[in-house]
């Protein structure tokens, strides 16, 4: 968890090698999250899953 555009997905990306969609630095600074993505992690026994949530910041929930 933390705020939009904080790294959270390019490091699930890494650690975990998912291949959860990043953001792309010439289309300029957007959310690419709503909600929750799951993905299976390669290689990791027993079977992983990581959760990309979107930025505390996003701009959803109660009011």
């Amino acid at each position: 968890m933390g705020p939009q555009s904080s790294g959270k997905r390019t490091l699930l990306n890494h650690l975990f090698r998912t291949k959860f969609r990043e953001m792309d630095a010439y289309s300029g600074r957007s959310q690419t999250t709503k909600s929750i993505w799951i993905a299976k992690c390669v290689g990791s026994e027993p079977c992983t899953i990581a959760m990309d949530l979107e930025g505390t910041d996003g701009g959803r929930g109660a009011r």
